[in-house]
C-alpha cells in the first residue's frame, strides 16, 4: 500500500492525523484506509478547524475537479444542497466550452 504523507504530517507541533468521529484518530480505528484521494481531501480540510465548510468547499471543488465526479460518494452529494442545480450548470459549461463557444464573464 503507498504511503500517504497526509495522514502523517505535523502542523505548528501538532498531529494533523484526520479525526474522525469524536475525536478518533482515523489511523488508530483503521477507517483512513477506506477513503478515497477525494474523501480523504475533505476530512483533512474538515479537519484543519476554523471556517472548515467555507475550507472543505474550497477543497472539495479542486479535488472534485482533479479527481473526477467518480470519486465524489454519492451519499455525500446527496446531503449537498442544490447539487442537481450545480451539476445542470456544470453540463450546460461543458457543453459550451466542447462546442468551441468563448465563455464570457
Amino acid at each position: 500500500m503507498k504511503y500517504d504523507p497526509l495522514f502523517h504530517s505535523r502542523h505548528n507541533g501538532r498531529d494533523k492525523t484526520v479525526e474522525v468521529g469524536h475525536g478518533m484518530n482515523g489511523n488508530t480505528c483503521g477507517v483512513s484506509l477506506q477513503y478515497n484521494e477525494f474523501q480523504r481531501t475533505v476530512i483533512y480540510a474538515v479537519s484543519l478547524g476554523g471556517d472548515t465548510d467555507t475550507i472543505a468547499s474550497m477543497a472539495g471543488a479542486i479535488a472534485g475537479a482533479c479527481y473526477g465526479i467518480d470519486n465524489i460518494p454519492a451519499e455525500w452529494s446527496d446531503a449537498c444542497e442544490a447539487t442537481h442545480a450545480a451539476m445542470q450548470l456544470a453540463d450546460k459549461l461543458y457543453e459550451i466550452v466542447s462546442a468551441g463557444h468563448d465563455v464570457k464573464m
